[in-house]
């Protein structure tokens, strides 16, 4: 087999210097929740009873989303308009329906906004620990994925 040519090289060279001075970080499809040299952990959460724009009741999820180079550190937050009484495993997925929630990673330059995908919980009891997973995609088409365990905060949710 012959070597590639030189303009062949240049034009791969080329081809990822450009992405990665788009800032496109290589480790895109990476879990946030994979640690080096150990087993995933899950992300720590917070979970409170909200409102659902209708003002029926809703629960809230929010994380922190670790920075790495070139991608600040941000926060996804998981609102599911269902009251937290899911005794069962439920997954959501979104857009499906545009009355079950939504999910939103903030501040993330050029991703900010809505995302798309799959949020999974084990149950949703009041008082319980929570423990769920996501598989999203930004607008931006960044995947973001992992675990979490949620505990609850007292918050008035004051809805109706």
């Amino acid at each position: 087999m012959a070597a590639p040519s030189p303009s062949a090289v240049l034009r791969a060279l080329v081809t990822v210097g450009g992405l990665l001075a788009l800032g496109l970080p290589t480790d895109l499809l990476a879990s946030p929740t994979k640690q080096p040299g150990s087993a995933a952990t899950p992300l720590p959460a917070q979970i409170w009873n909200d409102c659902a724009p209708w003002d029926g009741a809703a629960f809230t999820v929010t994380m922190p989303w670790p920075a790495r180079p070139n991608r600040p550190a941000a926060t996804l937050s998981i609102a599911i308009w269902k009251g937290p009484n899911l005794s069962e495993p439920s997954a959501f997925d979104f857009p499906a329906d545009a009355r079950i929630g939504s999910i939103t990673l903030q501040p993330r330059p050029g991703v900010d906004g809505l995302l798309k995908g799959r949020v999974s919980f084990r149950s949703v009891l009041p008082g319980q620990p929570v423990l769920g997973s996501f598989d999203l995609v930004s607008p931006m088409g960044e995947r973001v994925r992992g675990r979490f365990r949620a505990t609850w905060v007292t918050r008035q949710a004051l809805c109706g």
